[in-house]
């Protein structure tokens, strides 16, 4: 009989942490998708498949397009109306949502399919995106920026709202940078940063 209860309490202890892992924002099951996503690509790409845009891989990207803004309205309209499934009183996660994972791997097909030669920029980006990936969390900020408290800024964001989202943007953008090259400074902690 006790092995019994020893059995169902492991078994309850297990749910539970994988529910708590399932509703934890950064959980790494809400990566999976793109596992698979980059599996394919990477399929297709050793077989050739992205050599010349074929019949069959113009409908593949069309489709993906096609889901891609098709779940962004749908969930666009499901959170505008405060109907998108909540986890734990919050909206599903950004990293969970289908467009998000069917516009990537879209991105991901006409980035290996494009002849063109990699901006500068592009590539400096690139090889902070792991420090990006990590550090941004650091830079997120529930309450205004510091710099919400200036009148004349504080105004501005008032006439024109988008302008605090694009400066908290940049914040984040900037300083996940500055921590990734100061971190990339130090050989220790160089493998956590780069890609």
């Amino acid at each position: 009989m006790d092995t019994i209860i020893n059995y169902t309490n492991t078994q309850t202890t297990l749910l539970n942490f994988l529910n708590n892992l399932a509703k934890w924002d950064y959980s790494p099951l809400n990566f999976l998708p793109y596992v698979f996503t980059s599996a394919i690509t990477a399929q297709d790409y050793h077989d050739g498949q992205l050599q010349r845009i074929s019949k069959v891989l113009k409908r593949k990207l069309y489709f993906l397009l096609f889901l891609t803004i098709g779940f962004f309205v749908l969930e666009w309209t499901l959170t505008s109306k405060g109907l998108l499934i909540q986890v734990d009183q919050a909206p599903l996660d950004h990293y969970m949502r289908l467009s998000l994972i069917f516009g990537s791997w879209l991105l991901l097909y006409l980035a290996l399919l494009s002849k063109r030669k990699i901006p500068t920029i592009i590539k400096f980006i690139s090889g902070c995106s792991l420090g990006i990936y990590g550090f941004h969390v650091f830079f997120i900020f529930r309450r205004p920026l510091i710099f919400d408290n200036i009148p004349f800024l504080s105004n501005i964001y008032q006439v024109v709202p988008v302008l605090g989202i694009l400066a908290a943007f940049t914040v984040t953008l900037f300083g996940s940078i500055a921590l990734t090259l100061f971190c990339n400074k130090i050989k220790f902690l160089r493998k956590f940063v780069s890609a």
